[in-house]
């Protein structure tokens, strides 16, 4: 019979052992050969493989020989043995090891320059100090930090992490992804662009205040300022006026540069459907119920800010006419400390009980008032003028001064002491211009008289926004000029303080006395003829006329 054939014996695979040759090599190494540093050091395509502990396995290569090394070795970028011509009786001695995978190694942040202060190309990735997205490279967004510990999306710790300053970065922030799902999760964790739907642990971090100054040049970001309109803010962002430097900006925390009295761009939070819960305020129907509530409402306490004081709020006094409350409100004079004002408690805010008018919001009536006859036409929108003036003046007459109602529509002013022909200065008759401006110095911030100067910023003043009897400082807003004995300072903006409040006095439209509130033999002048540099003080309006200093205009 026909004996059965026989197939032939599989070749049998000898790998390679380990051998260390010399550091660094003096020829190129063989497979299996070491110690190399980069591919350059090995034969042909081979590769060096770098190890990272003695008991790394080398692909291709057998344990044994040099193998108890710390070394690098060359190896088949193959990585598997060879394949056997017909399938093997026996299983492998050793498992197949792939190459593993390359591993992702993000930039680390690099703090290169500010292109606003020298560093004329675009940053790349990683790489700072950035201010807006048109600094960075390409598709590249700036990633604004709140401090150094904060991890920027792509980039990795390390490198100049440990300043603060804003980094470009790829939009997507995250890793390269991988050919297949991994086994083990990642390292770090992604970082999506798309918010989730619930809050996360622990919360965003919200951006600190940034002082940009009076000038920034560019449209600011948000949480940035000084703002003046929302025309100053970038698309999406109002300008959010701050009354006081500690008043509270929504979707800004504090710290960074809230010191500064500064007005800030903010994201206004716009709600898509009526609130669930209620409004911190009651809702003012036109037509109240005819039941009370079942739980008494909580209306503001009064306050008193002060007397004179303008742009009260609801349950603010003491107001003195309907304009001195803000735009909706109306002053509601009582007639006594006693007396309840509509919308208002009375609890704890009172100030000792005084009897003061306060800002209230009046309630619409139920039903309109009817009259049996109709009201009579309504005159002329102008005041009607009497061809026959009375021959008694008028009990309370109106104070206020031309100059003053023009500056108050004004974005700011420059007070300029006025100077008319014949007037002798310095032993000169020509005409010399000088304006009140700040000025600071080791002793304080006093006010004084320079040349004026239409672009020179510490010249320019405008009304207290609380206060139309105060005089606040363009360049440094909430401080508003003051009375240290007979001197001018700038001092912080105080409602209450008596020696912050002035007025104008003035028989034509080009020319008044600046005089304290109601002190009306005192104005405000220099020394003597006015030279520049010399402080402004408070004197005797008597005494300023003799030396013709006693009168200011508005520097136009």
């Amino acid at each position: 019979s026909i004996s059965p054939s026989i197939s032939p014996a599989p070749t049998k695979f000898t790998s390679h052992k380990l051998r260390f040759v010399r550091n660094p090599p003096k020829r190129t190494l063989g497979i299996c050969e070491g110690d190399c540093d980069k591919d350059d050091d090995c034969e042909g395509d081979l590769k060096c493989f770098l190890t990272d502990s003695q008991s790394g396995r080398i692909p291709g290569c057998s344990i044994g020989g040099d193998d108890n090394t710390s070394s690098d070795f060359c190896y088949d970028e193959a990585g598997t043995l060879p394949p056997t011509p017909s399938p093997t009786s026996q299983p492998s001695s050793a498992p197949t090891i792939s190459i593993p995978p390359t591993k992702y190694v993000p930039p680390m942040i690099k703090f290169v320059g500010n292109p606003n202060k020298g560093h004329s190309n675009p940053l790349g990735i990683c790489e700072g100090d950035c201010d807006d997205d048109d600094e960075c490279q390409g598709n590249l967004k700036c990633f604004i930090r709140n401090g150094t510990s904060q991890r920027v999306p792509g980039c990795a710790f390390g490198g100049d992490d440990d300043r603060t300053f804003d980094v470009c970065y790829d939009e997507s922030g995250t890793l390269p992804p991988t050919t297949s799902p991994t086994s083990q999760p990642s390292s770090e964790p992604s970082i999506s662009n798309f918010p989730s739907v619930t809050p996360t642990t622990p919360p965003t971090k919200i951006p600190k205040l940034k002082n940009r100054g009076i000038n920034p040049g560019k449209l600011l970001r948000l949480c940035e300022g000084d703002c003046d309109t929302d025309a100053d803010c970038k698309q999406g962002l109002s300008c959010f006026r701050r009354a006081h430097f500690f008043t509270k900006v929504p979707g800004c925390t504090r710290g960074g540069d809230d010191y500064v009295e500064m007005d800030v761009c903010y994201q206004p939070f716009p709600s898509s459907q009526p609130t669930a819960h209620p409004t911190n305020g009651p809702t003012f129907s036109a037509k109240p119920s005819n039941f009370p509530s079942a739980v008494p409402t909580n209306y503001p306490e009064l306050k008193y800010i002060g007397n004179p004081a303008t742009n009260l709020g609801l349950c603010e006094g003491d107001c003195d006419q309907d304009s001195d409350c803000q735009p909706g409100l109306q002053c509601y004079f009582r007639k006594d400390r006693r007396e309840e004002v509509p919308g208002c408690s009375k609890s704890g805010g009172d100030l000792g009980n005084r009897g003061f008018d306060v800002c209230f919001r009046s309630f619409p009536s139920q039903s309109p008032s009817q009259t049996q006859q109709p009201s009579e036409p309504p005159t002329t929108s102008s005041p009607t003028k009497s061809r026959k003036p009375t021959s008694n003046p008028t009990p309370n007459p109106t104070r206020e001064h031309f100059s003053s109602k023009v500056m108050q529509q004004m974005k700011y002013f420059q007070l300029k002491q006025y100077w008319k022909k014949g007037y002798f200065w310095q032993e000169s008759t020509s005409e010399r211009k000088f304006c009140a401006e700040t000025r600071t110095s080791s002793t304080g911030n006093k006010i004084e008289i320079q040349n004026c100067s239409s672009g020179d910023k510490k010249q320019r003043w405008r009304f207290y926004e609380y206060n139309r009897f105060m005089i606040e400082s363009y360049y440094s807003k909430g401080k508003c000029i003051g009375r240290d004995g007979i001197w001018l300072t700038l001092r912080t903006c105080d409602i209450s303080d008596k020696n912050q409040r002035w007025h104008w006095i003035g028989k034509t439209d080009r020319k008044f006395e600046w005089q304290p509130l109601r002190e009306s033999d005192q104005c405000v002048t220099n020394e003597h003829h006015p030279s520049s540099g010399e402080g402004l003080k408070v004197m005797r309006c008597r005494t300023a006329k003799n030396e013709e200093t006693n009168y200011w205009t508005v520097y136009d």
